[in-house]
C-alpha cells in the first residue's frame, strides 16, 4: 500500500481501464457448451454492508462499468445488514464483497497476512491459497528491516498484483489531534 514501508512503486498496479477489462472478458475461456464468456454473458453480485454509502457507491460504480462493456453482463448490486453480511463474507456465501481495512501496525507485513497469507482472514473469505505467497509472507516478517525485506515485500507485491484475489478501490487517509495534556489514549 502506498505510504507503508517496503511499497515497491516500480511495481505497475491495477489500473482503472476499460478497454483491457473488456479485452479480458473477450478471451475468458469456454462455458460448458463450448461457447465464449463475451457470447454468453454472466451474472455476479456485488454486496456491501448496508449503511456504508461508499462501498455502495463503489458496487454501482462497478457494476455500471462492467454491464456497459456487454449486454449480456449482469451485476446485481446488494446491501445486507452488517452481521449476516460479516458471516457471508466469511464463509463464502457471498461472490464479491467490499470490505474495509485499518492497519493495527503500520508495516508491511499487516497488509501482507490477511490478504495473502492461506491463512489470513481476508484471504481465507477468498478462497486465496498460493504455497509460494505463503512462504513469502513467512520470509517477510522473519526478515530484519532493511534492502533484504525490501526485495520480499517486492515479490509479495508483484504476484498479488499476478494473482489478484483482490483489489483496492481506494485508500482513504485520517488524522488524529489530542492537545498534549490529553494522556493514556
Amino acid at each position: 500500500v502506498p505510504g507503508i514501508a517496503y511499497y515497491d512503486p516500480n511495481v505497475t498496479p491495477w489500473a482503472y481501464n476499460l478497454n483491457a477489462a473488456n479485452a479480458s472478458f473477450n478471451q475468458a475461456g469456454l462455458d460448458v457448451n463450448g461457447k465464449m464468456l463475451k457470447n454468453v454473458g454472466f451474472t455476479i453480485t456485488i454486496a456491501y454492508n448496508n449503511g456504508n454509502i461508499a462501498r455502495q457507491k463503489a458496487a454501482q460504480l462497478l457494476q455500471s462499468a462492467i454491464q456497459g462493456l456487454n449486454s449480456l453482463y449482469t451485476v446485481n448490486v446488494i446491501g445486507v445488514d452488517w452481521k449476516p453480511y460479516l458471516t457471508a463474507a466469511e464463509t463464502g456465501a457471498i461472490p464479491c464483497f467490499i470490505i474495509g481495512w485499518l492497519v493495527d501496525f503500520p508495516d508491511a507485513h499487516d497488509w501482507a497476512l490477511p490478504f495473502y497469507a492461506s491463512g489470513g482472514s481476508f484471504a481465507l473469505w477468498q478462497g486465496y491459497s498460493n504455497a509460494t505467497m505463503d512462504a513469502l509472507v513467512n520470509q517477510g516478517i522473519a526478515t530484519p528491516d532493511g534492502p533484504a525485506r525490501q526485495v520480499v515485500y517486492t515479490n509479495i507485491q508483484k504476484l498479488a498484483m499476478a494473482d489478484c484475489p483482490s483489489f483496492m478501490l481506494d485508500q482513504p487517509t485520517g488524522r488524529h489531534f489530542e492537545r498534549d495534556w490529553v494522556v493514556g489514549y
